[in-house]
C-alpha cells in the first residue's frame, strides 16, 4: 500500500481527537440511508474560505459499509459492539494541516432533514488553553 494522504486518513494516523455537536437523531428507514449515504461535507476556515469539500458516499460507498466493516473486523477478535460506541468512519475531504489560531467549520449538507448542521472548533496552544483567567 502506497502511504499518501488518503491512505493515512482511512487508518487514522493523524487522528488523536473528535469533535462532536447535538446529535441527530436517526431512524432506520431507506430515507436515512439514502441521507447518510448522500450528504456533502464543506470545511471551512475562520474568514469563510472553503477548504475542502467531500461527499459521504467516499467512505467505501456509503458510511454504513465502514461501520459494518469496523463490526465485522472486531467480530473477527472476538469483540463486539456496543451501543453508544463512537466510531471514526474515515474522512471526507482533504487533511487539513492546522496552525494554533485557527479555527475550522464543518458544514454538514442533506443529511439532517432540518437543513444544513455546522460543528466549529478553535485551535490554541496548549499553554494558551491552560492559562489562568
Amino acid at each position: 500500500m502506497k502511504l499518501n494522504a488518503p491512505a493515512i486518513a482511512a487508518i487514522n494516523v493523524g487522528a488523536r481527537y473528535g469533535i462532536m455537536g447535538e446529535a441527530i437523531p436517526l431512524m432506520a428507514t431507506a430515507e436515512w440511508t439514502e441521507r447518510l449515504k448522500n450528504f456533502t461535507l464543506q470545511i471551512y476556515d475562520e474568514k469563510g474560505n472553503l477548504l475542502t469539500e467531500g461527499k459521504s458516499s467516499s467512505l467505501l460507498g456509503n458510511p454504513l459499509a465502514v461501520a459494518l466493516w469496523i463490526r465485522e473486523s472486531l467480530s473477527r477478535e472476538g469483540k463486539r459492539l456496543k451501543k453508544d460506541d463512537l466510531l471514526s468512519l474515515g474522512s471526507i475531504g482533504k487533511m487539513i494541516p492546522v496552525k494554533p489560531g485557527t479555527t475550522l467549520c464543518a458544514r454538514y449538507i442533506d443529511l439532517d432533514p432540518k437543513g444544513p448542521v455546522e460543528v466549529c472548533v478553535s485551535f490554541f496552544k496548549r499553554e494558551e488553553f491552560l492559562a489562568p483567567t
